[in-house]
């Protein structure tokens, strides 16, 4: 008998409620909106409105089917933080609903900052994920799966440790960054973010431990 998953139905039928809105006001569209934002909140980047209004959502969909089928079929699931594992399984519909609601917004009602929501959005949840990254142990789908981490659990605690502060910074970072039009910041702790963990687990590693 094939069980249910309710929270992968909820959460798939959660990317795809923004198309219910995308359908009703998609004769009122522009033929291309407006998907990306600079610093300053200026559109720089534009897709057909079909992706906008319906792609996107199908997309995010394909998203959450995936880390749901990667974190309900990982023997370590148990391992994982808890708080981290259920952030993942709703990270893709809280995408879908926060980007079409700004993209139709903006689309209909003239510019909104997407910078700011995103940004905000941003640095909150790798503040959170900053937080818990020292409360997962060794598994195979949540937290920071390198070589060396996956090889040596002395290795993924040391570098979840440390990688937890760094994250918790480059959030607080990224939340006052979506008040300040810094073009460089986002990239700049984006580029935090992956490369202190992996320089420092491979230094640990390197080290023996």
């Amino acid at each position: 008998m094939i069980r249910l998953d309710r929270t992968l139905l909820c959460s798939s039928l959660l990317c795809l409620a923004p198309m219910v809105p995308s359908g009703v006001f998609y004769s009122r569209l522009p033929e291309r909106v407006a998907v990306h934002f600079n610093a300053a909140g200026q559109a720089d980047g534009f897709a057909p409105r079909w992706f906008a209004a319906f792609g996107l959502p199908l997309l995010l969909l394909l998203v959450n089917v995936f880390v749901h089928l990667r974190l309900n079929h990982d023997p370590q699931r148990q391992n994982a933080s808890a708080v981290l594992a259920q952030a993942g399984r709703w990270i893709a519909p809280l995408a879908s609903v926060v980007t079409e609601a700004v993209l139709l917004i903006h689309a209909l009602r003239g510019p909104v900052n997407f910078h700011l929501y995103f940004s905000l959005l941003a640095g909150v949840l790798v503040t959170v994920a900053g937080n818990y990254l020292p409360k997962c142990r060794q598994n195979r789908t949540v937290g920071i799966k390198l070589p060396w981490t996956l090889r040596s659990e002395a290795n993924w605690n040391k570098t979840h440790r440390a990688a937890g502060f760094v994250w918790i910074a480059g959030g607080l970072m990224l939340i006052a960054g979506a008040f300040l039009p810094v073009p460089w910041l986002e990239p700049a702790v984006a580029a935090l973010l992956v490369l202190f963990p992996l320089l420092y687990s491979f230094a640990l590693h390197k080290r023996g431990s």
